[in-house]
């Protein structure tokens, strides 16, 4: 009897063969996105580049800043005689302050009422109560009410 011979059934294996470098031809250099230029040439040219661009855009953006926004306004100051009291204010703006002998006080005015930034330190620093109201009556008299402050007209100086 013989026996039955397997068969396979696999793909015979592929050759692979063995590329060599030649050292006959010259040694090929990636391509560079700059030409024959790399290394330091290119780090300074970026980078200089860089500077340029925001050197640009700092001044368009300061030339802007001066035209939109708003500038700082000085408040003027009001001197009340009868409290010898000094009140820094701008009609239509919202700090106040104000600065007797002994201490200065801060606060916030909104529509006609005075909140203080801390009514307490307030009291210590004037050694008065400080007035809850302000109404401009003219072009340069201001007028406190409330408080230490009954209808003082204060003049803003010139």
């Amino acid at each position: 009897m013989i026996a039955p011979q397997k068969l396979s059934s696999a793909a015979p294996e592929p050759t692979i063969e063995v590329i060599t470098a030649e050292s006959s031809g010259p040694a090929l250099r990636p391509s560079s996105r700059f030409g024959a230029y790399t290394g330091r040439v290119t780090v300074v040219a970026g980078l200089a580049a860089i500077f340029l661009v925001g050197g640009v855009l700092f001044s368009v953006v300061e030339g802007m800043a001066g035209t939109l926004l708003p500038t700082a306004q000085k408040d003027f100051a009001y001197v009340c005689t009868g409290a010898s009291t000094t009140v820094y204010y701008r009609p239509g703006g919202s700090t106040i302050r104000i600065v007797t002998g002994g201490g200065e006080a801060s606060g916030y005015v909104s529509y006609k009422k005075i909140l203080w930034q801390d009514a307490g330190v307030a009291v210590k620093q004037l050694h008065l109560t400080p007035p809850g109201e302000i109404e401009k009556t003219s072009a340069t008299v201001v007028t406190l009410s409330g408080g230490s402050f009954a209808q003082i007209a204060c003049t803003r100086g010139l």
